[in-house]
Order: C-alpha cells, then sequence, then structure tokens
C-alpha cells in the first residue's frame, strides 16, 4: 500500500548556523552546524516530494553561504513557476547588482528588515 502524499502549502527552512547579525531578539536558535549544497538540496526535494506551495528561505541570511544562489536555483529548476519563493535577508551580502537581478528573477518576494539596514 503507498502511503499518502502530505501536502503542504508553505515551508520556512531556516538556515540556524549562524549569522552576520547579533540581535539579542532574533527568533533562531542558532547551533553552530554548517549546512552545506547537498543536504539542502536533500531538503528541497523532501518538499518537491509534499508539494510545497510556497517555501521561504529564511536563517540566519541565507546569503551568506556562497552555494545559496545554486540552491535558489535547482529548487525553482526542480518545482517550475508553481512555487512561490520568498527570500528573508538582512541584505548585507547582496552581491552585485547584475546577479542581484539574476537572484531576484527566481524569487517571488524578498524579506527585508528594516533594522536590517541600519548596520
Amino acid at each position: 500500500m503507498e502511503s499518502p502524499t502530505i501536502r503542504v502549502p508553505r515551508v520556512c527552512v531556516n538556515f540556524a548556523e549562524r549569522c552576520n547579525m547579533s540581535f539579542s531578539y532574533c527568533y533562531i536558535p542558532f547551533d553552530g552546524v554548517a549546512p552545506n549544497l547537498e543536504e539542502a538540496k536533500q531538503v528541497v526535494n523532501r518538499l518537491h516530494a509534499m508539494q510545497a506551495e510556497s517555501i521561504t528561505f529564511g536563517g540566519g541570511d541565507p546569503l551568506i553561504y556562497d552555494w545559496f544562489v545554486d540552491l535558489l536555483r535547482y529548487t525553482r529548476s526542480k518545482f517550475g513557476s508553481n512555487l512561490f519563493i520568498q527570500l528573508d535577508t538582512n541584505g548585507l551580502r547582496f552581491p552585485t547588482d547584475e546577479s542581484l537581478r539574476d537572484l531576484l528573477g527566481d524569487v517571488n518576494l524578498l524579506g527585508l528588515p528594516i533594522d536590517g539596514i541600519c548596520r
């Protein structure tokens, strides 16, 4: 007997190794365990199997990982245009203007904290 598919409307994927900011009120419990691209792809594959409709990548800021743009493109290619992707970032590690435009081509919503721009 095949197990039923679990469908999830929205998933938040937080990178909890560390952050490039240190606010005392942050809601992420940082654990110091570094993620890698292959593990992150496994998470995306599982979310694809669960038919996720929306994924928010947050963190610590996902842009502190050199491979995050590759993960974002992998996610978009895996799901296609049906997936809503939100990127939560403090903006401190934005790439160049050109690569930012490329990055945002795969993102539907960009979340920037007001207090993040004060650093």
